[in-house]
């Protein structure tokens, strides 16, 4: 393949066992440093919506492929400012797509085993309030993309789907009794039934800040946008409940009704439990900057993509949730190849190969535990100025659950 060459020379990436991470990959010094300003300028941003990255055509889809080391299946993305989710297949060809483009943006998504979508979006609003706009929503869409329905309930980032069709989505609140001059975004989980009606309600700011001896409230600096004051303490952005019976029989934190949220703006990854609101488990402060999308493994360890916001390049770590050990990481030796500084996903695939998307960079590329690239895909979605959308996140699909949808077609 003519481009083989300079992709991998590009992508010179390590993977491994880790006792602990690198002096490199711990957080800057704490509150008042130059370094703890610039995360909080880095957090108020917001999240890009072209790849930073000027690529020409000949460059992008699928650029490397190792069939008998890849991971059978199909591939689901977001493009976040397009407002467009495609299914394609591991060569890159689109077998559908779903799209909204009078919308602002959409998030994550999950097909179903009859083609219809659950997907998170946000409506165009004017003005626009960033973090704290509240025009977001869960949608049902079918394989035709026509809507099922739609839940306005402040939906971002995430949800879980249950076996019997309910869905806990993450959500959020304007929280004026906070602070005097300075509205909360609070961080909330709304539980749905299968047709997006409300059933529960909790509130993580309420959660995370209710032990400080499992978790210490970091401080994040408010916002301003069309002359409201925000602060957006938590910024969740992955919700798993934890369901595997075999491992809550060796401990109790993976008892069902135990959820597992990943928060971007306090560096951690916590469990709690849903039904008493009690913190039960967190890590990642001091380790962990900017991270999202973790997720339970079915060896009882986590999977997550740890951004390093402020730090300037990312790594996937795979931790015993027990020993608060990583016991594997991913990351690229030149530490710039690899950085997305926000969204980033990571999934652990059946093969015990890793696939992950680089959001910022509109990229995605599979790896074995050893880090040898055997797939490897650049986004070919533009918006109208002809510029390369980032996208959310990425999952792999198996073969036969996407093949039992198209043969219903």
């Amino acid at each position: 393949m003519r481009t083989l060459l300079p992709i991998l020379s590009l992508l010179a990436f390590a993977a491994g066992c880790a006792d602990e991470p690198t002096q490199e990959g711990r957080r800057p010094e704490s509150s008042g440093s130059s370094a703890q300003d610039r995360i909080d300028r880095l957090r108020s941003i917001g999240y890009a919506e072209v790849s930073e990255e000027a690529h020409g055509a000949e460059e992008l889809g699928v650029q490397h492929f190792e069939e008998k080391r890849s991971a059978p299946g199909y591939n689901l993305h977001t493009n976040r400012f397009t407002c467009s989710v495609v299914l394609m297949d591991a060569r890159g060809r689109e077998l559908n797509r779903w799209e909204r483009p009078r919308d602002r943006s959409w998030s994550n998504c999950q097909l179903l085993a009859d083609g219809d979508l659950i997907v998170i979006g946000q409506e165009e609003s004017t003005p626009y309030l960033g973090a704290i706009d509240e025009h977001r929503y869960l949608t049902r869409l079918s394989w035709e993309g026509a809507e099922r329905w739609r839940a306005d309930v402040n939906a971002h980032h995430d949800f879980h789907l249950f076996e019997d069709g309910r869905l806990a989505v993450l959500s959020f609140r304007r929280n004026t009794e906070a602070q005097d001059d300075v509205v909360l975004r609070e961080d909330s989980v709304h539980l749905l039934s299968a047709s997006g009606e409300v059933l529960e309600f909790r509130s993580l700011y309420e959660v995370l800040g209710s032990d400080s001896a499992i978790h210490a409230m970091t401080e994040v600096e408010p916002v301003e946008k069309a002359d409201l004051r925000y602060q957006d303490l938590i910024h969740a952005n992955s919700i798993e409940f934890l369901r595997q019976p075999e491992e809550a029989e060796a401990n109790p934190l993976f008892d069902p009704g135990h959820v597992l949220v990943s928060s971007r703006h306090q560096d951690v990854v916590f469990v709690f439990d849903w039904e008493s609101a009690e913190l039960l488990w967190a890590w990642g402060p001091g380790e962990l900057m900017g991270p999202h999308d973790a997720t339970l493994l079915p060896n009882g360890h986590f999977l997550i993509f740890d951004n390093g916001l402020g730090r300037g390049w990312s790594r996937v770590v795979e931790l015993d949730p027990v020993t608060k050990e990583i016991v594997w990481q991913f990351f690229s030796e030149s530490r710039g190849d690899f950085y997305s500084a926000s969204r980033g996903s990571s999934q652990r695939l059946a093969n015990g190969n890793t696939l992950i998307a680089e959001s910022d960079r509109s990229r995605a590329f599979e790896v074995t535990p050893g880090g040898r690239i055997v797939w490897y895909w650049r986004n070919t979605e533009r918006n109208d100025l002809g510029q390369l959308v980032t996208i959310v996140r990425m999952k792999r699909l198996p073969l036969d659950f996407v093949d039992a949808i198209l043969a219903g077609r």
